[in-house]
């Protein structure tokens, strides 16, 4: 699917359905700079925020490869709701917000030999597992990104993805005729925190399959496009600071994904924050160069560590998607990235490892530094390589 967003537009914050504010995107970004090439690499983050105890990391001698299995489960927030973006104002859709939310999770790798996900699958033994959560893009699913999600998964890795109940593909199709369900951008970071708080409540539970399963002490966000931009104003930005600061688990690595800050939300680097990862195509049109320096800028001073992957060439969105050679760098350094802040492996990850993933000539450079220099690109064109799996059913 290949899709063009009108550019331009300045997005001012709504207010939506019983008071819940929703803060919309500037248009897809704005100023930036290629990576400077010598820097001191912080250290990775040795311990959470959380504002629970946090649980001894067991080592466990882990295979090659994990099969990938594949479980939905839906969660319901009954303090917010839904809002439907034909009409002007938006009105509401329903008074609850029902998030359907997919779980990839390592298995066998013998039984899901020749197969690409396995639904229902029993999880592999070593767990419980760190875990990575996702947040897609504007009129995509999860499954547009299976190919790095299930990367991440093979490594080890538990990964989350919630859909959003508004910015999805079905719902884009639905509402994009009569409004701009992109709007509903700047509710996500309530959804995403949601979320966590129902697996951290689930990982105990005995009769939940997540129990034994997951290990949200070692927590990972990662979003991609106005996903990104959800998970970086759900971490650094000053209008969901309250919410964030109520989870009851923190993450302790954060990547971002080709995004933006959001439109009057003011940013903060607090000291000792999570390991950081910022990725950006230096010909990304849809979401320019210089509003994704300025997010890593505004945030990385702080991180226990900092990497920002200039990817050189690429468009938007098919690094994501599986497009080569940008895919598999993008998989490995992320991979990587998860790895050493979450103390995913037995194998020790050190970020030499990263700087030999992110480092490849005319394909993508890996910076250490704080601050960061690309060249800027402009809002115009479509956004990217179209997604080559066919969106699942509603």
């Amino acid at each position: 699917m290949r899709r063009t967003r009108r550019r331009g537009r300045q997005r001012s914050p709504i207010i939506a359905c019983l008071g819940l504010a929703g803060v919309i995107l500037a248009s897809c970004s704005a100023a930036a700079s290629r990576p400077a090439t010598s820097s001191t690499v912080a250290q990775p983050a040795r311990s959470s925020s959380s504002t629970s105890t946090t649980k001894p990391v067991t080592t466990t001698t882990f295979p090659a490869s994990f099969g990938v299995g594949l479980r939905k489960l839906s969660f319901t927030d009954t303090t917010r709701v839904i809002l439907n973006y034909e009409t002007s104002p938006p009105t509401e859709l329903s008074p609850r917000r029902t998030i359907a939310t997919q779980i990839r999770y390592p298995i066998s790798a013998t039984l899901g030999k020749g197969k690409q996900e396995m639904a229902g699958a029993t999880p592999a033994a070593g767990g419980p597992f760190p875990v990575i959560v996702f947040a897609h893009g504007y009129a995509v699913m999860p499954d547009t990104y299976r190919l790095l999600l299930d990367a991440w998964v093979r490594a080890g890795f538990v990964v989350v993805s919630p859909v959003f109940p508004v910015t999805n593909y079905y719902e884009w199709l639905r509402q994009g005729g009569g409004g701009s369900p992109e709007a509903d951008v700047g509710n996500q970071p309530y959804d995403v925190a949601f979320v966590i708080g129902r697996l951290f409540a689930l990982s105990s539970d005995p009769g939940s399959f997540l129990d034994g399963l997951v290990d949200l002490h070692r927590l990972g966000l990662a979003g991609q496009s106005d996903g990104a931009t959800t998970i970086a104003g759900l971490v650094y930005g000053s209008f969901y600071a309250m919410n964030f600061a109520a989870m009851a688990v923190h993450p302790l690595a954060i990547a971002i994904l080709s995004g933006a800050e959001f439109q009057a939300v003011t940013y903060s680097d607090p000291s000792g924050g999570p390991a950081l990862l910022s990725v950006e195509s230096d010909d990304d049109y849809c979401n320019p160069t210089q509003k994704a320096t300025a997010l890593y800028d505004a945030v990385a001073g702080g991180a226990r560590a900092h990497w920002f992957l200039t990817l050189e060439g690429a468009d938007h969105s098919g690094p994501y998607f599986g497009l080569q050679p940008w895919a598999g760098v993008v998989q490995r350094v992320t991979t990587g990235f998860f790895e050493l802040a979450l103390r995913a492996r037995d194998r020790p990850v050190a970020p030499a490892d990263l700087a030999r993933a992110g480092d490849v000539a005319g394909v993508a450079a890996l910076s250490g530094a704080v601050h960061v220099t690309l060249a800027p690109t402009s809002p115009s064109g479509d956004c990217g390589t179209p997604s080559p799996f066919p969106p699942p059913g509603p």
